[in-house]
């Protein structure tokens, strides 16, 4: 297969992952300053390193999430610090997620 170009993650996908990227911050007016970078895995959940959390957001707490011209506050449902994830979830659907990236992964 001579001359095809073969993508991990094609053109098409990295257009909606790009879309789902955030930046955890502290203050909306400090939005430079972030503390992290997360990203969406589903319409309503996404992911980041569990090292990037203070330890004052504790499950059930929310982070402030920013993204291009929005802000979303996200509620911290699990924390692994062993392996350096985090879960937070949107209490509504996410809109720069589409439908096709749900179906792909199997998880809501």
């Amino acid at each position: 297969m001579e001359g095809c170009i073969s993508y991990f993650i094609t053109p098409a996908q990295q257009k909606l992952i790009g879309k789902s990227i955030f930046y955890i911050v502290e203050d909306e007016e400090k939005e430079l300053e972030s503390r992290a970078v997360g990203i969406f895995y589903s319409t309503k959940k996404a992911v980041t390193a569990d090292h990037c959390l203070s330890d004052n957001h504790v499950i059930g707490n929310t982070v402030l999430a920013k993204l291009p011209g929005e802000t979303l506050k996200l509620e911290v449902v699990f924390r692994c610090p062993e392996l350096d994830y985090a879960i937070l979830q949107s209490t509504y659907p996410h809109e720069r997620v589409s439908s096709r990236v749900n179906r792909s992964s199997g998880s809501a």
